[in-house]
């Protein structure tokens, strides 16, 4: 990886040679806009009365599984995975399998969904390519409207 940053090219066009179906542009922007989501939804699981936590550099659960939060919700414990909806739907890696997966869909003038994406209907309706799953957005998933309620 960082040979690639260095030589400002893709890792899989470094490594084999092949042209990433994602444009480094847009990976940079999604990244971003992540990060942003990531910490939306931290201030929600707060001001419902949870206990959110950000993985620390080098915590290997965060790295392997995709953790982008650890919360304590009413006692409980729970990692979660935070997928932004993009134009082609949510795109949810596989390594994050073990995550409760959160999808963000981004509205207009600060609207915004958050819905709990589960694992079964994830790989029945997704399209696997590569390390990760490309999801529709309209697939019925359950709307989260609260964090207070979780069990």
């Amino acid at each position: 990886d960082g040979l690639s940053s260095i030589l400002g090219v893709n890792v899989a066009w470094l490594s084999f040679g092949q042209q990433p179906e994602i444009s480094d542009k847009v990976v940079r922007q999604h990244n971003l806009t992540n990060g942003g989501a990531v910490y939306v939804v931290a201030g929600f699981i707060q001001l419902y009365g949870g206990h959110p936590a950000f993985p620390k550099k080098g915590d290997k659960r965060a790295e392997d599984e995709k953790v982008d939060l650890y919360a304590i919700i009413k006692g409980a414990h729970y990692a979660f995975h935070i997928a932004v909806a993009g134009p082609k739907g949510f795109i949810v890696p596989a390594a994050a399998e073990k995550t409760v997966v959160i999808g963000f869909y981004l509205k207009e003038n600060f609207n915004f969904d958050l819905v709990e994406l589960d694992w079964e209907r994830i790989t029945e309706v997704g399209h696997r390519t590569g390390g990760a799953y490309t999801v529709p957005t309209d697939a019925d998933w359950k709307k989260i409207t609260n964090f207070r309620d979780r069990v």
